[in-house]
């Protein structure tokens, strides 16, 4: 029973950070259209360029760091919702090398991990 109350909280938890990295990305696209109109940065708000990183081209300007996105779980019994992204980000990251001095290869957490074990290392992460 504690299990499953820790993985529920733990999907609520990557719903959450998916839809703050999905308003931040708003955010940065809203400043960019007010700058078009001739607003400067500083009126807009805009968020500091990142580094650019061609797996993470769906959020430019907030990546998730890779070691995180590795703990991200397969999807719940009822599916993630429609506009979640970062399931899609972690499968196209799949295999790829990521790193900025020393490259590895992306790897995922597998059905098998247990759960309070990544949710632990979630935590640590995410905190």
């Amino acid at each position: 029973e504690a299990v499953e109350k820790v993985g529920a909280l733990e999907f609520r938890l990557w719903i959450e950070i998916d839809l703050l990295i999905r308003n931040l990305r708003r955010l940065q696209e809203r400043s960019q259209r007010l700058q078009e109109k001739g607003f400067s940065s500083g009126e807009t708000g805009e968020l500091p360029k990142a580094a650019p990183n061609q797996n993470m081209d769906m959020v430019p300007q907030v990546p998730v760091p890779s070691q995180m996105l590795g703990l991200l779980p397969g999807p719940p019994l009822g599916g993630w919702p429609r506009e979640f992204m970062l399931d899609g980000v972690a499968e196209k990251m799949n295999g790829s090398f990521v790193g900025t001095s020393s490259m590895s290869q992306f790897v995922r957490v597998g059905p098998d991990y247990d759960v309070l074990r990544r949710a632990q290392r979630l935590s640590y992460v995410a905190g």
